[in-house]
C-alpha cells in the first residue's frame, strides 16, 4: 500500500529482559485498538509483534520495534544487534525437522495468553 503512515511509533526492546516479555507487543496491540483498526488485523499484528519480540529478547543484545500504520496497512519491522546465526543453514533445518520448541515455546505461548493472541 501506498502513502503516508497516519501514525508511528518506535520501542526499544532490551535483550535477555524476560521480565518485560511482551510489553511491546501489548503495547502495539492496544495502540491499533485505540486507533479503531480491524480485530482480526489486531490479532495478527499482536502476534506477529510477540514474536518479533521474543526473538529480540532470546537472541540479540538491543533492538527497536517500529510500527507504521497507513490506510489498509500495518507494519511492523525490528531492527536489532546480536551475535547473530553462525550456520543458518542449520539452524533451518532444525527447525524445520520439528528439533526445536519444548518448554521454552511453551512459557512463550503462556506469554502469548497474557497479550490476549492465542
Amino acid at each position: 500500500m501506498g502513502g503516508r503512515a497516519i501514525f508511528r511509533r518506535e520501542f526499544p526492546v532490551k535483550g535477555g529482559d524476560f521480565c518485560r516479555a511482551g510489553a511491546v507487543a501489548c503495547r502495539i496491540k492496544d495502540l491499533l485498538k485505540e486507533l479503531g483498526l480491524d480485530t482480526q488485523a489486531i490479532r495478527r499484528a499482536a502476534i506477529a509483534s510477540y514474536e518479533a519480540e521474543m526473538n529480540v529478547i532470546m537472541y540479540a543484545w538491543e533492538g527497536r520495534m517500529k510500527l507504521a500504520v497507513k490506510p489498509g496497512e500495518i507494519r511492523i519491522t525490528v531492527d536489532d544487534k546480536g551475535p547473530g546465526i553462525p550456520d543458518i543453514g542449520l539452524a533451518l533445518l532444525a527447525q524445520t525437522a520439528g528439533l526445536c520448541g519444548g518448554a521454552v515455546d511453551r512459557e512463550l505461548r503462556a506469554g502469548l495468553r497474557r497479550i490476549g493472541a492465542r
